[in-house]
């Protein structure tokens, strides 16, 4: 079967930034060729997205996201291709890492670290990542060190993806609502839950976080772009009774998120690769 592969070169410094914001646009995996993975270009750094059927609008999220890192020109090539080994491509590039204190994550296809306290495993399909970009590694380090003498509680995951936040959270004996909008990502998500073993304690929701009808609960966890943390701020927090993990913004967009959170304040911050930032909010 044949599929469509869209490529587009940057700036080095740029390509990090650039990847996540075309995989959470395109819900779509952003390999980076570079020296550390296949190759990389002559004038930069080469991202790559694969699709069975392009989605209606690439080009113009694609336009948006490289004006927002400060590349609206550069050029967009799209051909079809028939050789499917793509689909398993991954594997090559997703490596067991540590996370956090206590948490690993672990390709579905590799054996449990020794060391772990606690791996994940993730089957990531072809529209999701592996669940160790630099935001996902922040949220999971406040969420790891703030459930650590906490007893048994509700978290709602807000934007789930891969649902590894989630997991996370069941595997400490909490109970997790994970959120997203897409189907695909539904599946995906609920695939990583059961081969946790984690079906009883992580509610899977297909739907936009403001059609969301749930109690609140005591953590919500927003792991998403800048603009997203924005947007949906209010039902971000009508479904908090607690505290807040917002993930997923630069350190120049921490004042924009935080004027959406008003009579919020920030009681912890973490830093991670490539200037990205997660905050834990609280009222007051």
């Amino acid at each position: 079967m044949s599929w469509f592969k869209i490529s587009l070169t940057v700036p080095e410094d740029k390509a990090e930034w650039l990847a996540y914001l075309l995989a959470e646009a395109l819900e779509s995996t952003v390999e980076i060729r570079d020296e550390a993975t296949l190759s990389k270009g002559e004038d930069g750094v080469e991202l790559h997205l694969g699709f069975e059927a392009i989605p209606e609008g690439a080009e113009a999220q694609i336009r948006e996201a490289l004006a927002v890192v400060g590349c609206p020109e550069a050029p967009i090539h799209t051909r079809r291709e028939e050789d499917e080994s793509w689909r398993d491509g991954w594997k090559a590039f997703f490596q067991i890492e540590r996370l956090s204190a206590r948490f690993w994550v672990q390709p579905s296809h590799r054996a449990r670290p020794e060391e772990a306290t606690y791996a994940v495993q993730i089957l990531p399909g072809l529209a999701f990542g592996t669940g160790n970009h630099p935001t996902t590694r922040n949220a999971l380090a406040i969420l790891d060190d703030w459930l650590a003498d906490k007893p048994p509680m509700g978290l709602i995951d807000v934007g789930a993806g891969t649902a590894i936040l989630a997991i996370a959270a069941a595997y400490l004996g909490h109970h997790a609502y994970a959120i997203e909008i897409d189907p695909d990502a539904v599946n995906n998500a609920r695939q990583n839950i059961e081969m946790n073993g984690q079906e009883a304690r992580v509610t899977l929701i297909c739907a936009s976080i403001d059609a969301v009808k749930l109690d609140p609960q005591p953590m919500v966890i927003a792991n998403m772009i800048a603009p997203l943390l924005i947007q949906h701020a209010e039902a971000i927090k009508t479904l908090c009774a607690g505290e807040l993990i917002l993930s997923g913004l630069l350190e120049g967009q921490r004042e924009a998120v935080l004027a959406a959170y008003p009579g919020w304040r920030v009681v912890e911050r973490r830093e991670g690769g490539e200037g990205w930032l997660a905050l834990r909010l609280a009222r007051g």
